[in-house]
């Protein structure tokens, strides 16, 4: 059966270099079949290529997904805003160290196919209080320089919105996913987010402030995924916050969920077999 790993949150640049290499040894120790790079690779460009470079000496296929932290805009002199680190940039730096982009194709293993998504957030893990419950979602597009770094750091020319964006990202994996249920090939889908896609993946923190909350997930994502028989697994990063590999029950049927806890200078993996 295929052994995979997923890793998420490495930020190198705040991690450094020598503890990205440490975490792919210990990959490669494991001798994976396949690899995924869960998001927030590395604090600009220069550190995103650095951290993909320590990857692509593994034996194995790498899969990548970006993460929030990758489409912040640090590089001017390289990058014109958010949309082409996306819509470009990523994919093709990705692409030129031979590896996967999972935003737009998807990769089997055996009769495991995996697939990913950014995911973004569309402010569907809102938490409704008194004080939060007369607010709307151009409220939170405003607000969001107060709670969250991507309001001050992510920069669209196209003055793209978090509820369009997430809607986007969303509708191409479905696209995506009805074609592998479709595939007789294909046992089974592993499904790879950045910002996680269910209640459950979700841990709360004493000190929390509810609006920030609403930056952390996409629940609207795990409606469609549990469109799709064939997704038994979803996996996740974005938080920092472990929930260890268990299963859900959702739509009559299971799905094994997990958020990984890699953070800062912590660097971490979760391997499956599937």
């Amino acid at each position: 059966m295929p052994k995979i790993i997923i890793t998420a949150d490495l930020h190198h640049g705040i991690t450094g270099l020598h503890e990205i290499v440490q975490l792919r040894h210990k990959i490669a120790a494991e001798n994976p079949d396949l690899v995924i790079i869960a998001g927030d690779i590395g604090e600009g460009v220069k550190r995103i290529d650095e951290c993909l470079r320590e990857f692509k000496t593994l034996t194995c296929p790498v899969g990548v997904i970006a993460g929030n932290h990758d489409l912040w805009l640090r590089d001017h002199n390289i990058i014109r805003d958010s949309a082409h680190l996306m819509d470009e940039f990523l994919p093709q730096l990705v692409r030129g160290h031979g590896m996967h982009w999972l935003e737009t194709e998807d990769l089997q293993i055996g009769d495991v196919a995996v697939t990913g998504t950014l995911g973004w957030y569309d402010y569907s893990r809102r938490v409704v209080t008194k004080d939060t419950i007369h607010l709307t979602t151009s409220d939170y597009q405003l607000i969001k320089p107060r709670f969250n770094n991507d309001g001050n750091y992510v920069r669209w020319s196209d003055k793209r919105k978090d509820v369009e964006f997430a809607n986007s990202l969303g509708e191409a994996l479905e696209t995506r996913l009805a074609k592998l249920e479709s595939d007789p090939r294909v046992r089974e889908v592993l499904v790879v987010t950045h910002v996680p896609a269910f209640f459950e993946q979700l841990v709360p923190m004493a000190g929390d402030h509810p609006i920030a909350d609403s930056y952390f997930g996409n629940l609207t994502l795990g409606s469609r995924l549990i469109k799709y028989p064939k997704v038994r697994t979803v996996v996740s990063g974005h938080t920092h916050r472990e929930v260890p590999l268990q299963s859900i029950r959702s739509a009559g049927r299971e799905i094994a969920i997990a958020t990984l806890s890699s953070d800062y200078r912590a660097p971490k993996y979760l391997t499956l077999i599937v």
